[in-house]
């Protein structure tokens, strides 16, 4: 993560003051630029950027498995890291046996 203004400062800064916030991260798919982030927040708060990742991450999964439609995209769309996560653990008898885990593990990566 680079520090000082990136390619997407100005969106996150938009961002930031339309919100009246004290900080904003800003996640960039596609488009003409590519895709990327931008984070304005205190050197406090940054640190705590992987964590609060990792919990919005944990909620994104949630809502993606508990409705099944979106359990079906999600998995024919799975990531190489977020698929291997999952036959690691002896997961790997589909979207099915993902969500067996799921509910197995009350939502949380074991």
């Amino acid at each position: 993560m680079a520090f000082g203004p990136g390619k997407y400062d100005d969106p996150c800064t938009h961002a930031r003051l339309q919100a009246k916030a004290d900080g904003a991260f800003l996640i960039i798919f596609g488009g003409p630029g590519g895709g990327g982030f931008a984070c304005q927040a205190s050197p406090a708060v940054t640190a705590t950027l992987p964590a609060m990742l990792e919990d919005f991450a944990a909620q994104i999964r949630e809502d993606l498995l508990r409705n099944t439609t979106l359990r079906a995209l999600w998995w024919e769309n799975l990531g190489g890291a977020e698929r291997d996560y999952w036959n690691k653990r002896g997961h790997n008898h589909g979207m099915e046996g993902a969500w067996a885990s799921f509910v197995q593990t009350g939502g949380r990566k074991a």
